[in-house]
């Protein structure tokens, strides 16, 4: 009876020894999977965050080309001269 328990040393440590490692590896990998997904994020949030300046330096420059108010042409204006060019 006493070598029967003595097999079953070996077995139970090299399982626990592959549950340990396959452990560590699923750690690892959930670890990885955490970093890339929180580099995507800030890439993401930076690329917005790009996006967002240069629309806002271009409704800037088109405010400063724009031209003012009385140079635009009333409606009705506008609207005999299509008329008169038929």
């Amino acid at each position: 009876m006493l070598t029967r328990i003595m097999n079953w040393n070996p077995l139970a440590s090299t399982l626990l020894g592959a549950l340990i490692t396959y452990s560590a590896i699923l750690l690892t990998q959930a670890i990885e999977l955490w970093k890339r997904d929180r580099a995507q994020k800030k890439l993401i949030h930076a690329l917005l965050q790009a996006l967002r300046e240069e629309v806002e330096s271009l409704l800037e420059m088109l405010r400063m080309n724009a031209p003012s108010i009385e140079d635009i042409p009333d409606g009705d204006a506008v609207a005999s001269n299509s008329v008169d060019q038929d």
